[in-house]
């Protein structure tokens, strides 16, 4: 299962709280990335997009994937063009879990974190190409027929996990 949504959405918050419910593993792409770069790990980004390269990618994901047999993933897939190496990866059906916030929540949320490194410039861009890309990606997902809910992430941490959890109750019995 994956979770995707823009910076400030409750991707991990909500992986987290989901895999816990589900007992399964929970792995958080972000969470990687930084992780990696923390322990002078070097990894290649796209220049235009900012974001990790597929190449990047695939090697980030290949030993995590391997060790698992059922996971809640957030973070990812971030663009089609991911969505055909993931099924490469072995991941041949799905559930994405697409939250959806609008920037000044997302903004609001962020600053709370205090995470370093988050400039509000980058995090607007972030969010806009986000956005710009959501429709394709999430087409991409269903002509894999991987099942694609939608979540109202602007809703408290708990309501948030409760939709969550209902949506994917909801595939999981046939319905949504």
């Amino acid at each position: 299962m994956f979770i995707v949504g823009p910076p400030g959405s409750g991707k991990t918050t909500q992986g987290r709280i989901l895999a816990a419910s589900l007992g399964v593993t929970h792995i958080s792409i972000g969470e990687e990335i930084r992780r990696l770069r923390a322990g002078g790990t070097k990894l290649s980004f796209d220049r235009k997009t900012g974001l990790l390269t597929q190449d990047a990618t695939r090697t980030l994901l290949a030993p995590l994937l391997t060790s698992t047999v059922c996971a809640v993933i957030d973070g990812i897939p971030r663009s089609p063009e991911q969505v055909p190496m993931l099924i490469d990866l072995g991941i041949k059906s799905a559930i994405v879990i697409k939250v959806e916030i609008d920037f000044p929540t997302a903004m609001s949320r962020m600053r709370g974190r205090g995470r370093e490194g988050e400039d509000p410039g980058v995090i607007a861009m972030r969010h806009s190409d986000h956005q710009r890309r959501s429709q394709g990606l999430l087409e991409t997902c269903q002509d894999a027929s991987w099942r694609v809910v939608f979540v109202d992430g602007a809703m408290s941490i708990q309501n948030v996990s409760n939709n969550v959890i209902q949506a994917f109750n909801e595939v999981r019995e046939g319905g949504g």
